[in-house]
């Protein structure tokens, strides 16, 4: 059973929300900047930026020029050399 709940919910510093329907609201906040490690080359930092601002494999191949093929190996590469094994990990690796 579905309650709707009209009272205000304070949100974070930055947060928005955008209702979706009357009882679901997508709940937004910019990220934080990321940090790059060294250990990646200046194309993996690239790729992953794109990650960390919740792009697509097909997107960040798009706006780099390349295929999805070269972004899922530059990917594999960087979840190697930081350890992580999902986009998830990456973006908490990345935040500051």
């Amino acid at each position: 059973m579905s309650r709707r709940h009209d009272a205000e919910v304070p949100l974070p510093d930055g947060a928005w929300a955008e209702p979706l329907s009357d009882d679901l609201s997508l709940l937004a906040f910019v990220l934080p900047g990321a940090e790059l490690p060294d250990a990646l080359t200046v194309a993996e930092q690239e790729v992953a930026l794109h990650v960390y601002a919740g792009a697509s494999q097909r997107d960040i191949a798009r706006a780099r020029g390349v295929s999805v093929k070269t972004i899922g190996n530059q990917l594999e590469s960087i979840y190697r050399k930081l350890g992580v094994s999902s986009r998830v990990e990456l973006v908490l690796k990345l935040r500051r």
